[in-house]
Formats: C-alpha cells, structure tokens, sequence
C-alpha cells in the first residue's frame, strides 16, 4: 500500500500528493500503518522531533491520538 493510496478517500487520488494538510497526512499514515501491521505489528519511529514545525508537531500528536487501537508502536525521539 502506497501513501497515495492511504489518503483521504474524499480528495480527488491526483490532488492528495504533496499539497494536502498536515493531518490528512497524519490519517494516511495511520492507515498504511494498521494495513502493514495487520498480520504481524508495525513499528514506526520518529526521529529528531525537536526539529519538527507546528505541522508535523500537529500530525504526530494526531498519530499519538489515534494509535491506540492500531497494531502498531509508535517510537518518538528528540534531543
């Protein structure tokens, strides 16, 4: 599964790459990560959040919101 394929079902498949909110890519991720760790888990690491803007910052605290219920890990470091 691509991330291109994860998007938000209600954007148009040629308008989701690379100009969509910072969310709807957070809720891709999310979904290409419980398809790829449906059989056996997914780990997803994150590093040198301490670089991060307000808009990744915005979609990891998404991701960090709705993984819970996921077959997934998610490993965040900063310095």
């Amino acid at each position: 599964m691509s991330l291109a394929s994860a998007g938000p079902d209600w954007l148009p498949r040629q308008s989701r790459w690379p100009t969509l909110p910072h969310l709807a890519v957070a809720e891709a991720v999310l979904r290409l990560i419980t398809a790829a760790g449906h059989s056996r888990g997914c780990l997803l690491v994150l590093d040198d959040l301490h670089a991060a803007d307000a808009g990744t910052t915005a979609a990891v605290e998404y991701l960090m919101d709705n993984i819970a219920h996921q077959p997934a890990t998610l490993l965040l470091t900063a310095a």
